[in-house]
């Protein structure tokens, strides 16, 4: 029951954001901003590719834990 309700809750949070005119695009904007932050930061040299892998595994073996 508490699912249902809360269900209801976050598609009506949803449905009023939609309403709201500059509030999806500055989403996008900022979206599309924390992607190519990510891209230059992590992806482009080998080095940081090496350290993102290196926290993604670490973040694996704290929710896995230790395989």
């Amino acid at each position: 029951m508490a699912a249902i309700i809360s269900l209801k809750i976050v598609l009506a949070v949803l449905d009023v954001m939609d309403d709201i005119p500059l509030l999806l695009p500055s989403f996008e904007l900022i979206g599309i901003a924390y992607a190519t932050w990510a891209t230059f930061r992590y992806l482009l040299k080998a080095s940081t590719r090496q350290e993102l892998i290196t926290k993604i595994r670490l973040l694996k073996e704290q929710f896995l834990g230790n395989q």
